[in-house]
Order: C-alpha cells, then sequence, then structure tokens
C-alpha cells in the first residue's frame, strides 16, 4: 500500500470522505455522551469490508479516556497488516492489551481467529465502548469467541488466561468493571490452568509505547501470556519529540527482561492524530517469543526494527541504548551548574531529566503518600524535590498563590502547564477548602506523558471529581472554558507562548472584573513580552512578587499576579 493511499483513504466519518486523523466533535452543548455520535466507517483494506467502530468521549476525567477518544493510526495500521496478511490471526487466540477501540482484535476476528480477548484499563465506559464495538460489527465477526476485561498492566493474568477456557463463563470470575475478582486459592495454586498449552498465540500493543514508566508492566503482561511460538504485534509513533529513545527502550527493555526479539514488518506515514497537516513516521514491528521448550541459547531469536520510512531495515535492539546520566541536585548547587555536571545540560539531557523525574516522582508519591489525602501528596513531591530537580512551582512561590485563592475563593480556576501535577493537587485541593464542592479546576498539559501522570496524581490525591485534565496546547483547548467565569488563571507552561496564550484568556471573554492572573518564571527563564504588555495594559493591575528563586536561592521579580480590571 503506498503512501497516498495510507494518508488519504483510512477511513470515512458520516458519509464524507478524507476525514483524515480527526478527534471527534463533541456531540451537543451539554456533552452527553452517545457512542452512536462517535462512530467512523474504518477501510482496512481491499480484502476486508469496513468496520463501524465508536470511541469514548474524553471527558478529561475518567483514567485512560483520553487514549479512547480516537481510533488511532497504530490501530489501523495492525488491523490492515492482519486484513493483508489473515493466515497470522486465523485459528489463533489473540490478546489485545490497551485496546481503546479494538479494531485490531475485531479485524482479527473477521479473518478468523479462533478468541479475541480485548482489556483496557478496567472502567465501565471504556469495557461497554469495546463490547459496542463487537455488536455493531457482529455480522461481520467469524465463528470465534471473544471476551472484553479489564486490566492493568503487570497485575495478574489468570483471569486473561481463563478466557481460553470455552467452558467458563464470561463473567464467571469478575467483578463489575471487568477486573478479576480476588480468588482465595489463586496465591497457593500454581499456573496448571495457566500452562503454556494454554496461552495466546498472537499479543497485540498499538500506540502505548510513549507511556514509558510503564513499559516494564506491560512487558510482564505480555510475557505471562504468550505461549511458545507466540507473537506481539506492536506498533508506535514518536508521539513526543526528544523521547524517541525512551520508545524504542521498550524493545531493548523486552530484550533483557524476558529474551524478546523483533522482526521489522513494515513504516508507514500517516496524518499525526492530534493534527491532521502533519505526516509523521510509523513505526510497525513484530516480536516474537520462540523456545519451544528449549533454553533461549538453543532458539535463534531475531529482533530488528525499520528506523524511518522506506530505508532499509536497522538493528536497534540488538545492543543496549546509551543511557544518560541521571541530573540530580548537587549537595552544593551553584547557580549556573545545579546539577554539577561541570557544565550546562545539553536540551537532549533536560528533556530526559524531565520525564523520567516526572516519572520517578509519581512512582515515590505512589509509595509514600497517604492516598486521598492532598496535603500529604504535596508534602511527599516537596521531598522528592528537596534532592531532585523539579519544576513544580514549590513551596515559597506556591504559598504566595495559595494566599490569592484564599482571597478569592474561585469556584472556576484554570491551569497552563501542569508537568507532574503539582501544582494541580496543590491549588485544587485549596479552592475546594475555600469556595466548596461546587468548584472546579481545569488543567491543560501539552504533553501526553505528562497528562497522563497528572491524571494519577490528581487520582492519588482524591480529586478526580474536582479537576479535569485536557491534553494538548492550550491555544487549541482553551475554548472548552468559554461561557465560564474564571476567577483565577495560573500559567507555568512555554514561556515562549505566555503572551499569544494571555490574549487567547482575554479574547475568550472568560474573564471578569476581578479575575486573576497568577504566572511564574516571568524573568527566569523570562517572558520579556507577557511582562510588558500586562504591566503596560489598562485592563490589569499587575504587581512582581520578588522571591528566592532556584537552587541558588536567588532573590527576583519572577512571579507576577495581575488583577482584570474589565
Amino acid at each position: 500500500m503506498d503512501e497516498d493511499n495510507v494518508v488519504g483513504a483510512l477511513f470515512e466519518q458520516n458519509g464524507e470522505d478524507n476525514v483524515v486523523g480527526a478527534l471527534f466533535e463533541q456531540n451537543g452543548e451539554d456533552n452527553v455522551y452517545d457512542p452512536e455520535d462517535f462512530v467512523q466507517e474504518l477501510d482496512v483494506g481491499d480484502c476486508a469490508p469496513r468496520f463501524r467502530i465508536s470511541v469514548v468521549d474524553d471527558d478529561g476525567a475518567i483514567p485512560g479516556s483520553l487514549f479512547a477518544c480516537a481510533v488511532w493510526n497504530g490501530a489501523r495500521f495492525i488491523a490492515m497488516h492482519f486484513a493483508k496478511h489473515p493466515e497470522l490471526v486465523k485459528g489463533r487466540r489473540v490478546v489485545e492489551f490497551g485496546a481503546a477501540s479494538a479494531l485490531p482484535s475485531i479485524v482479527a476476528l473477521h479473518f478468523g481467529a479462533e478468541v479475541a480477548v480485548m482489556t483496557d484499563y478496567p472502567n465501565d465506559l471504556l469495557l461497554k465502548n469495546i463490547e459496542t464495538n463487537i455488536k455493531r460489527n457482529e455480522h461481520l465477526l467469524g465463528s470465534g469467541r471473544h471476551e472484553v476485561r479489564g486490566h492493568l498492566w503487570g497485575s495478574e493474568t489468570r483471569g486473561l488466561l481463563r478466557c481460553l477456557d470455552a467452558s467458563e463463563s464470561a463473567s464467571e470470575a469478575l467483578d463489575t468493571t471487568g477486573k478479576e475478582r480476588a480468588d482465595p486459592e489463586a496465591e497457593s495454586a500454581d499456573t496448571a490452568d495457566c500452562s503454556t498449552k494454554n496461552r495466546f498465540d498472537v499479543a497485540v500493543v498499538a500506540e502505548c509505547l510513549w507511556l514509558h514508566h510503564l513499559h516494564e508492566d506491560l512487558l510482564k503482561s505480555i510475557n505471562s501470556c504468550l505461549a511458545p511460538g507466540g507473537k506481539t504485534f506492536v506498533s508506535f509513533a514518536h508521539h513526543v519529540p526528544g523521547h524517541e529513545k525512551n520508545d524504542l527502550s521498550f524493545f531493548t527493555k523486552a530484550k533483557q527482561l524476558y529474551g524478546f526479539d523483533a522482526v521489522h514488518l513494515d513504516t508507514l506515514a500517516s496524518p499525526h492524530v492530534f493534527s491532521p497537516d502533519l505526516l509523521v513516521d510509523q513505526y510497525f514491528l513484530c516480536s516474537g517469543y520462540f523456545d519451544n521448550h528449549d533454553s533461549l541459547e538453543d532458539t535463534p531469536l531475531r529482533f530488528a526494527a525499520g528506523r524511518a520510512p522506506y530505508e532499509s531495515h536497522l538493528p536497534i535492539c540488538t545492543g543496549t541504548r546509551t543511557a544518560h546520566k541521571p541530573l540530580k541536585m548537587s549537595s552544593s548547587p551553584k547557580s549556573d551548574d545545579p546539577w554539577g555536571l561541570g557544565r550546562k545540560p545539553t536540551k537532549e539531557e533536560i528533556r530526559h531529566w524531565a520525564d523520567e523525574n516526572s516519572a520517578k516522582c509519581l512512582e515515590y508519591v505512589k509509595q509514600h503518600a497517604e492516598r486521598g489525602n492532598p496535603t500529604s501528596v504535596i508534602a511527599t513531591i516537596d521531598e522528592f524535590a528537596s534532592t531532585n530537580h523539579m519544576m513544580n512551582i514549590g513551596e515559597v512561590k506556591g504559598s504566595v498563590i495559595d494566599e490569592e485563592i484564599r482571597k478569592k475563593k474561585p469556584l472556576v480556576m484554570a491551569e497552563l502547564g501542569a508537568y507532574t501535577g503539582y501544582s494541580t493537587v496543590r491549588f485544587a485541593s485549596l479552592q475546594r477548602e475555600v469556595a466548596g464542592k461546587d468548584s472546579h479546576y481545569f488543567s491543560f498539559e501539552f504533553s501526553p506523558v505528562f497528562a497522563a501522570r497528572v491524571r494519577e496524581m490528581v487520582e492519588l490525591a482524591g480529586l478526580t471529581d474536582q479537576v479535569t485534565v485536557y491534553v494538548g496546547a492550550f491555544s487549541e483547548q482553551y475554548e472548552v472554558l468559554r461561557g465560564k467565569t474564571v476567577d483565577m488563571y495560573f500559567i507555568d507552561h512555554e514561556k515562549s507562548v505566555y503572551l499569544s496564550d494571555l490574549k487567547l484568556i482575554i479574547g475568550s471573554e472568560t474573564l471578569a472584573p476581578g479575575s486573576v492572573i497568577a504566572a511564574d518564571n516571568v524573568v527566569r527563564p523570562g517572558a520579556p513580552d507577557y511582562l510588558e504588555f500586562i504591566e503596560n495594559s489598562p485592563q490589569f493591575s499587575a504587581v512582581r512578587h520578588t522571591i528566592h528563586c532556584g537552587h541558588d536561592r536567588k532573590l527576583l521579580p519572577d512571579l507576577s499576579i495581575a488583577t482584570f480590571r474589565g
């Protein structure tokens, strides 16, 4: 299939051709979710019918809802590959991880899979959408069985393997969310009923590799589910610039932890799901697990991957990837060398550090904070940040904004830039305390990786009902605030767009006289155009707070608090 076919003719929506890579319009002013409003007809090849697939409305509250709000390019590419090579799934037992719309599994059933088990985050709405897709395409499916299960990567897989037993009821071992019930005998029982002969032949992983901190958990689930000779079909795109090596580290870990190798199958170009105007590389790989009851040394494994479209196949997982030196604060940091490197860190090191420390911070909070206690979560993040450089507002600046929240008692508050979720948890919990349970906090985070972690942090703090997290540039998301009066904004994201986003805020008519806009880091690293505008605008009364900033504790007028005059 050539590039034009992939780009231009993948799916239709409501009878209109060439709607490529689109996210789905919310239905109606009340945004009531109806799966029938989120249906697309997908074409996966000349030798297959069109499949009608719905997605889950991304309301920003359901863990995992973001990941099921689109039919991802990788899912379509795996489905297309199965349609082109039906022998890969005919008579096979298939399990899909992070299924979202479950298109690959549904296509596998059409081409004769013996059974397909579709898994996703154990949430009722996500799982019911998969079941709806199965029913919607039931006339296209073969005689194979299908099951839908909630599964957290790295957790017990007995419930998934039991789906291979045709005699077991579909709901026998599950709770209402599709998660396996606790089995008092399971802990002592060995895997007699989960032996290699009762495992899956094919696993599907589409567009999951950007969740770097979950690689090992995902691999654990894959390894415990696959039979000897089984294959895992993996497709992915590099969604986050600068994290390509982190994406590819999945295959290094697969080799090191479980002896997996991979063979490149195809590399395709397609519009990015977040931006239909951009073409990005898509990577399509297949990892094989072949031990045939012998040692890995006796059975040669292959693991290679395509690096870019239309180039020869390049081995990328035969060696160990180059590791970055962890960036940690020096015990006696200098103003020009807070990491003790003896030099300025590179942009690549900083990007890697930001991702790595964010993931480590989340895990530290999971281990040490009291679940459901925002104060404990904030204190635990502060504790982690005392020895690890973090891009948080911190206690000193945070206390200044705390005071503004206490004075303003904002019913609606929005932040631009969340990173790990420190400001989200800190300010949202205080907002609820002073403004009541009817108040709400909107968080806009550009990075899907960080947005996912923010949602986890919010859940750990017990603030899921209080906070809505949106992913993507604020300039593409701010319309969700239109019609609301935002009592307070907190800006702490990319400094180069402070001013342009402020102008969007003004134009959105979400400000009322007395609305407050707090902006961090206006001096270091600095947003001079923002300062010039807001401090000279007759619409605002702005002051700067001089605070000890950074590791050198230098006094800087780095925090701007502006009040809208109208």
